[in-house]
């Protein structure tokens, strides 16, 4: 997906941890946080015409790795 490129540019760095920092730095599903995962800023949904880092903070919520998985169907939930 060409959208993928996308996420390695600093406008998403930056919009990223500002949905992490608004979270609190924690796993809005596990509650887990700080060294213990790694942290990712999930699209509740997906608008065409937008860039990644175009959305309203509250369209985004920080997702551990392994939440992150499960909502996107790749890893069943446990």
């Amino acid at each position: 997906m060409a959208f993928r490129k996308s996420y390695h540019k600093n406008e998403w760095q930056e919009f990223s941890n500002r949905v992490k920092q608004r979270d609190g730095y924690k796993c809005l599903k596990c509650g887990r946080g700080g060294n213990e995962v790694v942290l990712q800023a999930h699209h509740k949904l997906y608008k065409p015409g937008l860039e990644i880092w175009d959305y309203p903070l509250s369209d985004c919520i920080t997702l551990c790795k392994g939440c992150h998985a499960v909502e996107h169907g790749i890893v069943e939930p446990s």
